[in-house]
């Protein structure tokens, strides 16, 4: 079995003429107001690393890993978050358009999504434990087998989440948001 060369790249702007390959690391990178549509990045790293007004919409992450990284004013559109590697993964997002985005058994525990528009969008089989999503938009959005226990839902517009599906067990909610709970019952709730 062949081990894989992987190359380093540490404390650097990654600007519009970078040249990507597979197998890359980027520590302490900054990755700032480019187009990476439909970019593929295959069997690469991203370690303490920023992206800032990114467009990354279509983007494949296969077999990567994200280690304390963060999106900031980034769309994300379509991007099938499934092939992010598990291992190690902390992530946070602040003003992104996230939508048909899919999550799939992935563990975002303590995940922020502040400021985010997540629509369409699919969680399935997450652990979502104590994470916020603060001022997001989650019309239209999936939640499906996750734990979402502890989590944050306070500030959060449009949600449909069904308590049967989904460990909602110490949620926070407010109760403007609770017919976002009981739309699968097909009550009628009056304010």
């Amino acid at each position: 079995m062949s081990t894989m060369h992987k190359t380093f790249i540490e404390n650097k702007t990654i600007t519009a003429d970078f040249h990507f390959q597979q197998n890359q690391v980027f520590e302490e990178c900054l990755f700032q107001q480019l187009s990476l549509q439909n970019q593929v990045f295959e069997h690469s790293d991203f370690v303490n690393t920023t992206f800032q007004n990114c467009d990354l919409s279509l983007a494949s992450f296969k077999n990567c890993k994200w280690q304390h990284v963060k999106f900031q004013n980034c769309k994300m559109l379509g991007i099938k978050q499934a092939e992010i590697s598990p291992l190690l993964l902390e992530v946070s997002f602040e003003g992104c358009l996230l939508n048909m985005i899919q999550f799939e058994q992935l563990p975002l525990r303590k995940t922020s999504f502040n400021n985010c528009q997540i629509q369409e969008a699919i969680f399935l089989n997450c652990n979502l434990q104590e994470s916020i999503f603060d001022d997001c938009d989650l019309r239209d959005t999936l939640f499906q087998n996750c734990d979402l226990r502890k989590a944050d839902f306070r500030w959060a517009q449009h949600y449909i989440i069904h308590p049967m599906e989904n460990n909602i067990k110490g949620a926070k909610f407010r109760s403007e948001g609770l017919h976002g709970l009981l739309q699968h019952l097909d009550i009628q709730i009056e304010h």
